[in-house]
């Protein structure tokens, strides 16, 4: 009989590490568990670099359809209106037919001339960011393509600001003044 003391003692014994262990263990899988859902959660949020990524695929996507991207705030923030804007708000602004008929035409020459040169533009961007992924950057490389790159967004912005300058024309006093109150509540 006195075996079955020590062999007693050893099962409580097993059995109570086991219990105490388990919970620990359990806590340590909590612990695992949250850190990875912890570092999941940093994988996932937007880095400095994946929002700047967002924001230029949608500039691109705006660039290639030839839309208005931005690169025209100063023609916005002296009240030459946005040719997109005002066909958009032709009803509030009571734009007359033949005022529609213009507007819409300035929209449609910008935007064809726009998207003649976006592809080009958009191409020398790719380049320029390839040659830096790739390693094979050198000055020679960045002179030509940043070069590039600057005369096709001149050529675009030229196009975008000569279409606000040729809408400011096309509305009347009454017209820039409901169009800058609009603008400034983006309604």
């Amino acid at each position: 009989m006195p075996i079955r003391v020590p062999i007693r003692r050893s099962l409580i014994l097993l059995v109570l590490t086991a219990t105490c262990a388990a919970p620990a263990a359990q806590a340590e899988d909590l612990e695992d568990a949250a850190r990875l859902k912890a570092l999941r959660a940093e994988a996932a949020a937007p880095t400095p670099y994946t929002e700047v990524a967002t924001q230029l695929k949608d500039e691109i996507e705006a660039i290639l359809a030839g839309e208005e991207w931005g690169d025209d705030s100063v023609a916005a923030a002296y009240g030459y209106p946005s040719p997109a804007k005002a066909i958009r708000w032709s009803n509030r602004l009571q734009l007359t037919r033949a005022q529609e008929n213009r507007i819409y035409q300035i929209h449609e020459d910008m935007t064809f001339w726009a998207k003649k040169i976006a592809p080009e533009f958009v191409k020398t961007e790719a380049e320029l960011e390839e040659l830096f992924r790739s390693g094979r950057a050198n000055p020679a490389m960045i002179k030509r393509l940043t070069e590039k790159s600057a005369t096709l967004r001149g050529q675009l912005r030229a196009i975008h600001l000569s279409a606000r300058s040729k809408m400011r024309t096309q509305l009347t006093t009454e017209q820039l003044r409901a169009y800058a109150l609009y603008r400034s509540g983006e309604g």
